[in-house]
């Protein structure tokens, strides 16, 4: 059984403690078959010139230990997120840290890396034993309430520094942390992030350094209170953004707004919200109804309802002697408009939900009209209404532009914010071009094409793809025979596709967006991605040549497609049929990265691609059957090097002639 392989790096992080990190080194290389990242972050005296073992210096010379030194202090975040860059391009899956100040065991380390078998995409944390002073266990509650608190989530140990983490969820987030606090912010965005957290508990006792105050713990503690409070201020902005917890939020902020202590009506807001744990936009909102020209009707009513309705009397005060009328009265005139405020939005919710229902069957009745004005006018009118409702579809596809804002970070990082926008413009436009000619074909109109395909009339062949340029007219236009168009593998079986192929059919598949359990994590622009290795496993059953194709849109009515000359893979038997099925589909992967980095308007994911965990067809995480680790596979010398990936042996992939 072929598995998916998983490669992980060891990261240690130090900064002036070359004593305790050299011993950690060596433990590490002696003791576990992984390669170490070590980043010096700025360190006084050169790490480098420390390290004596002469185990660790021959794994510097053989590349499984990578020096990096820092010129100034970056901080824990900084390194962390330069180290989840540089070895997600190195097509790394997992980063592992550990302890510094505590001896590490292999013991310890294999249950981390164990547990990673059965959940490659969750983050999982060491939980250490219970610390023995109250000091310790006074600081480990109040972190594990405060994570709770942010995510609603809680962690037994949060300051624990033996972790495994998921490169790819992660491969995209951006962190501030410059020392411990990092460790709690990472905590809380992978958890905003979706990503679950496991705990594996650890016979390791939880280190008790002895704590001197000077000037960098003031600031070290300094950092922390700063940190979290942006990390709470963040969850009140960003969490609870349901309607229901948004009209909540508002009416209480309006019931705020309208008591008569003016000037620090915001204040007692903020408290409120970070109390209750409320949206803290919806109610600082909702305190703005005391604004003028409301203030002097809001008061009026106040003091009416208190001293008409309630019969308050009025107080011996000479400057405010109608505050108790005020203060009762605003009670009843804010819970009355808080609780029609809150109506009114539970409504206005209500209405955006159904909205969304109907929203695909205005879409569908959309392009009956569009099809039909497509057929009596033309691909011309078609072009001209979609750029009528260009700027509708730019303001209304927010997931879609998200997902394209991502999309043009990575492919054209060069991009200011008004260009990117501007590209995301057009690369909407051109896709519903696309999608207007697809509609002309089905009409019956004529389409402009050129292929350099060279078909293979003898036998079925394979036509690998992807979501990009025009996969959709791909059957009509492409100039291959006995080929219904590509399908996504959960649409069909193996057999049917074996089927089709002794019948010497064209079969289409996809490699792009996984939709099998048979992925491999590659680097596509240098971030990681998920690809299916599926139609590999069908081209070496099969022995069926393998073309990779792909067709563009080159101007009004007019493609072209670009078809590679065909392989036939076979597995070689002296490297191990996942590296092999890795390799092969790196080669369609860098293919891939060619063409969306000379046309990036022809691509055709509208999602996250760089982060989003793949989803089987019933929408459950996708975990693969099998999963084994690189160092776990019998690869010979000639292909092993530490942070360098094994490839497949180029005499395996042999080029087939077609008939002209």
């Amino acid at each position: 059984m072929m598995d998916m392989v998983l490669r992980v790096c060891i990261l240690v992080t130090t900064y002036n403690d070359p004593e305790s990190i050299s011993d950690l080194i060596k433990n590490l290389v002696l003791e576990t078959p992984f390669p170490l990242l070590v980043i010096d972050d700025g360190s006084e005296s050169p790490l480098e010139s420390r390290l004596y073992s002469f185990d660790v210096r021959n794994a510097i010379e053989s590349g499984r230990v990578r020096l990096v030194r820092n010129q100034k202090r970056r901080g824990r975040a900084k390194c962390f997120q330069t180290a989840l860059k540089d070895l997600a391009a190195e097509g790394f899956t997992h980063i592992l840290t550990v302890e510094n100040s505590l001896p590490s065991t292999v013991n310890e380390i294999k249950k981390l890396i164990e547990e990673v078998k059965r959940n490659p995409w969750d983050l999982l944390i060491g939980s250490r034993m219970k610390p023995e002073s109250l000091g310790e266990k006074a600081g480990r509650s109040f972190w594990r309430q405060l994570l709770r608190y942010l995510s609603g989530q809680g962690i037994n140990d949060p300051l624990s520094s033996y972790r495994v983490y998921p490169i790819y969820p992660l491969q995209m987030s951006r962190f501030f942390g410059f020392g411990r606090e990092f460790e709690m912010e990472i905590l809380a965005r992978a958890l905003w992030r979706g990503i679950s957290i496991r705990e594996i508990p650890l016979e390791i006792q939880t280190s008790s350094p002895k704590l001197k105050w000077n000037r960098a713990r003031v600031l070290d503690a300094l950092r922390v209170t700063l940190m979290n409070s942006a990390l709470v201020i963040r969850s009140l902005v960003k969490n609870h953004r349901t309607s229901k917890d948004i009209a909540v939020a508002t009416g209480i902020g309006i019931m705020i707004g309208c008591t008569p202590f003016t000037g620090i009506q915001t204040i007692m807001a903020f408290l409120v919200a970070l109390l209750a744990r409320l949206n803290v936009v919806a109610v600082g909102a909702g305190s703005l109804i005391s604004i003028p020209p409301f203030t002097t009707l809001l008061t009026l009513a106040s003091i009416y309802i208190g001293g008409q309705w309630l019969g308050v009397p009025l107080t011996q005060d000479p400057v405010l002697p109608h505050f108790d009328q005020w203060l009762k009265g605003s009670l009843v005139v804010g819970a009355a408009l808080g609780v029609f405020v809150s109506v009114l939005i539970l409504a206005m919710g209500r209405l955006a939900d159904r909205f969304k229902c109907f929203r695909a069957r205005i879409e569908n009745r959309y392009d009956q009209w569009l099809r039909a004005l497509v057929g009596r006018f033309g691909v011309r009118a078609g072009y001209f209404m979609a750029g009528l409702m260009a700027p509708f579809s730019y303001l209304g596809r927010v997931s879609e532009r998200r997902s394209l804002v991502q999309f043009y970070g990575m492919v054209r990082p060069e991009f200011g914010f008004f260009r990117r926008h501007w590209r995301i413009w057009k690369h909407l436009y051109r896709r519903d071009q696309i999608h207007i000619d697809f509609m002309a074909l089905k009409s019956g109109l004529k389409l402009k094409a050129d292929s350099d395909w060279l078909d293979y009339p003898e036998q079925g062949r394979l036509l690998l793809g992807a979501r990009f340029g025009a996969w959709k007219l791909a059957p009509e236009l492409s100039g291959v025979d006995a080929f219904n168009g590509f399908i996504p593998h959960y649409q069909t079986s193996n057999f049917q596709i074996y089927q089709s192929l002794k019948l010497g059919q064209a079969v289409g598949l996809f490699c792009d967006r996984p939709d099998s359990d048979r992925i491999e994590l590659i680097p596509f622009f240098g971030r990681l991605a998920p690809f299916d290795l599926t139609p590999f496993r069908v081209a070496v059953a099969s022995n069926c040549p393998v073309i990779f194709l792909f067709g563009l849109k080159t101007s009004r009515g007019q493609y072209r497609f670009f078809a590679q000359s065909a392989r036939r893979y076979r597995f070689a038997n002296d490297l191990p049929h996942e590296l092999q099925l890795y390799a092969w589909a790196e080669q369609f992967v860098r293919t891939l990265e060619d063409f969306v980095g000379r046309y990036p308007e022809e691509w055709q994911n509208f999602y996250p691609f760089w982060s989003s965990i793949p989803k089987n067809p019933a929408g459950g995480v996708l975990i693969p059957p099998e999963i084994r680790f690189l160092e776990e596979l019998p690869i010979p010398d000639e292909f092993a090097s530490g942070f360098q990936a094994p490839s497949a042996p180029r005499s395996e992939v042999t080029h087939s002639t077609p008939s002209h």
